[in-house]
């Protein structure tokens, strides 16, 4: 989650936001009950959250448009 709130601060304005996550990181980047995207939803002020599979990423990697880090080095 640290890794989208910092993504989703440096894009700045945003109304809606998709994140690109390994697709074995689908239910652990949305969270328990979906946690995770009700707290971005509400801290950024979005209308959308989606969270879609990316085989193209690493296994501990999240992307938000040309943005892209590892939930390993956000922290």
């Amino acid at each position: 989650l640290i890794a989208a709130e910092k993504m989703c601060n440096r894009a700045g304005s945003l109304k809606t936001a998709t994140f690109r996550v390994h697709p074995k990181g689908v239910s652990t980047m949305r969270g328990l009950k979906n946690n995770n995207v009700t707290k971005l939803t509400e801290c950024f002020r979005l209308d959308d959250v989606k969270v879609v599979p990316d085989i193209t990423l690493e296994r501990y990697q999240v992307a938000l448009s040309d943005q892209c880090c590892s939930i390993l080095d956000a922290a």
